[in-house]
Formats: C-alpha cells, structure tokens, sequence
C-alpha cells in the first residue's frame, strides 16, 4: 500500500454525481490499495467538496470524560443544525445496607 495522494481538482461534466455544477473545488484522494497473495491492485478514490460543513458535538460524562464524539458532514447551503437538550434532574444516591 501506497501513501495517500491528496489534491485539489475541479468537477466535470463527465465526474462523479456529487449534485455541483461543473467547475466546482473538490478535495482529491487517491489511494493505491494492493493484496500481494493474489497480485490484485485497487484505486481508491475519495472526492470532498470544498463547500462541505463539518460540525462536531463531543457528549461528556460524569467528571467531564468524554463520552459521545459525532461528525456531521454536509453542504453549507443545505445545513440547519438545531439540538434540543433536555437535562434530567439530578437523582440523590442512598446507601443500602444489606
């Protein structure tokens, strides 16, 4: 396996059906993927609009850990984030005795 290739290129006429216009900025890469047992080699290639919105909301725990990382990844023009956060009340602990 090869290292990722990463470029910047342009969509087509012809490209791949990601819903754009022709000429909008894309991010590039290109992985070469191979399996040496059976001499196979594999391109893949993943194509990022530059117009894609990435928004994280990271949960945390009890003491402040970490939780929940989520990604949401989409275009700027379709997005509208909303949450709706609704706390439950804070239970008192008892000891049990047995």
């Amino acid at each position: 396996m090869e290292e990722p290739q990463v470029y910047r290129t342009k969509t087509t006429v012809s490209g791949p059906k990601l819903d754009l216009d022709e000429d909008e900025a894309l991010f590039g890469v290109d992985r070469l993927l191979a399996d040496a047992d059976i001499g196979t080699r594999l391109l893949y290639q993943t194509l990022i609009p530059f117009i894609t919105l990435e928004t994280l909301r990271v949960t945390h725990g009890t003491e402040d850990r970490p939780l929940i990382l989520e990604i949401l990844k989409m275009s700027v023009d379709r997005a509208q984030l909303a949450y709706r956060i609704t706390p439950e009340p804070t239970r008192k602990l008892r000891a049990v005795r047995t």
